[in-house]
């Protein structure tokens, strides 16, 4: 069970602190607890997470070291392009809820590769892919920063650094 106050990595939210646990009712559903997450970094954005199940939508924030051990291990992560639109958006869909970092990427890695092919004959992924990929990068942005210590807008720099080894 998560505390008031420590800081959990939502899987479609991002880094979130427990502001609270309040039993609540919810229309259809009997009363029972509920976590109380605001957003680090969207200050508008609070959730109620049922403390039952949890652990399937959030988990503690990745550590500095398994943040670097990501970052390199990024080349070699992509996943499988799906042709069929609906299949491709559904299967993304499910990446992102489930929250896994390294799926993540590789979901991220493949609509880029994607788009850069695209981009060779004047087209680009269409406005879904792109939409999925924004909500995965934000969500690895907003863990990144928080694990690494800096700005979400410091992120590409960084990684990058990393991947150029002028980091270590």
């Amino acid at each position: 069970m998560f505390k008031i106050h420590e800081v959990v990595m939502h899987n479609t939210l991002g880094i979130c602190e427990i502001q609270g646990i309040e039993r609540r009712s919810i229309v259809g559903r009997p009363a029972s607890e509920y976590y109380i997450l605001h957003s680090l970094y969207d200050e508008d954005n609070t959730a109620c997470v049922p403390v039952e199940g949890c652990e399937r939508l959030m988990r503690f924030p990745m550590t500095k070291n398994e943040i670097v051990s990501l970052i390199k291990e990024m080349p070699n992560l992509c996943c499988d392009w799906i042709e069929e639109t609906r299949a491709r958006k559904d299967s993304y869909t499910q990446t992102i809820r489930e929250g896994d970092p390294y799926k993540l990427v590789a979901m991220i890695r493949s609509l880029y590769l994607k788009d850069e092919e695209r981009k060779k004959v004047g087209k680009r992924i269409n406005d879904a892919d792109a939409r999925q990929q924004a909500q995965a990068v934000k969500i690895l942005h907003q863990e990144f920063a928080y694990g690494l210590g800096i700005k979400p807008s410091e992120v590409n720099t960084v990684v990058h650094d990393y991947l150029d080894g002028r980091k270590r």
